[in-house]
């Protein structure tokens, strides 16, 4: 069993573990850590995540699993846009309502204005389901 805020589930299930994080704090920021900012891991870990649970819930959403961290010499189409990230709370909220899923987070509506904390609830929340799954 993880920690609180980080978990693996899935491995056996799903042939994989996703290791979702949702401790991120203040210090992260202040420090400078890994966790405090949005990155490549970041996303493959939660749209993955996202895959798993539409899968064991049978029905489609649109996921790209396959982020790599950018570099200033990368195809645009490497870089995270608005659109792709409006497209992770759409299927938060997606997931959410197939899974009649009663959040005890508050649900990021957006990314604007993104904080650790909304990132903790996304990860939260995939987790919470994720574990109903096993």
């Amino acid at each position: 069993m993880g920690v609180y805020g980080y978990s693996k589930y899935g491995l056996s299930k799903y042939g994989r573990a996703i290791g979702f994080i949702f401790d991120r704090t203040e210090m992260d920021l202040i420090n400078n850590t890994e966790k405090a900012y949005i990155n490549a891991s970041d996303l493959n870990r939660i749209e993955n995540g996202m895959k798993a649970i539409a899968e064991n819930y049978e029905f489609s959403l649109t996921t790209k699993t396959d982020w790599k961290q950018a570099y200033s010499n990368m195809p645009a189409n490497e870089f995270p846009l608005k659109t792709h990230m409006e497209r992770i709370i759409r299927n938060l909220n997606t997931i959410i309502d197939k899974c009649k899923y009663t959040p005890t987070v508050e649900v990021p509506t957006s990314f604007e204005n993104m904080t650790i904390y909304k990132m903790n609830s996304i990860e939260y929340i995939l987790d919470d389901i994720t574990r109903q799954m096993l």
